[in-house]
């Protein structure tokens, strides 16, 4: 189970482990802040879904209660209230269109991995230098609009904005 999260998260991490009806629950430990028999509150869960593999973020609920609920939606039916982390669905490139001193545009081109997923998106990102707010071409920024957004932030090196890249989630 760590070697899969290991291999998820590109790095060591130690988690406690509950398993539960339909799968496991992983707590991540904080050095330093964890006992070995409580979860640190605020963290968030993940669960691993023991007959398909698939790695699902969950909130910083108590890992009991999180597991609780994942049996419950998948005994009932219902939709798992977490977000698909592994494996990924989505491939995202992002390139840069245009640029002045106070905003940056991108073009956000969105395909899908798996072949149940949606079909591929096309928006234009176009986001504020100096308040970081942002709009695209379609109604309200749709999530590969808000992750681009913040892969775009994340790779700015000394004020300068990313000319392209690409992502998976």
């Amino acid at each position: 189970m760590e070697q899969l999260l290991i291999h998820i998260f590109k790095r060591r991490l130690t988690f406690h482990i509950y398993q539960t009806e339909y799968g496991w629950v992983c707590h991540p430990i904080s050095s330093g802040r964890d006992s070995q028999n409580r979860p640190h509150p605020g963290q968030g869960n993940f669960v691993v879904d023991a007959e398909t593999g698939v790695v699902t973020a969950h909130s910083s609920l108590h890992p009991q209660t999180i597991g609780e609920q994942y049996d419950e939606a998948i005994r009932t039916g219902q939709p798992v209230q977490g977000r698909q982390i592994h494996p990924p669905r989505w491939s995202v490139t992002v390139q840069r269109i245009r640029e002045d001193q106070t905003e940056i545009e991108y073009h956000v081109l969105t395909r899908p991995l798996l072949e149940t997923a949606d079909p591929t998106t096309d928006l234009q990102l176009t986001i504020d230098k100096k308040t970081l707010r942002s709009r695209t071409n379609e109604r309200g920024i749709p999530e590969p609009a808000s992750l681009a957004k913040s892969w775009a932030y994340a790779n700015r090196h000394n004020e300068i904005w990313p000319e392209q890249g690409t992502f998976e989630y």
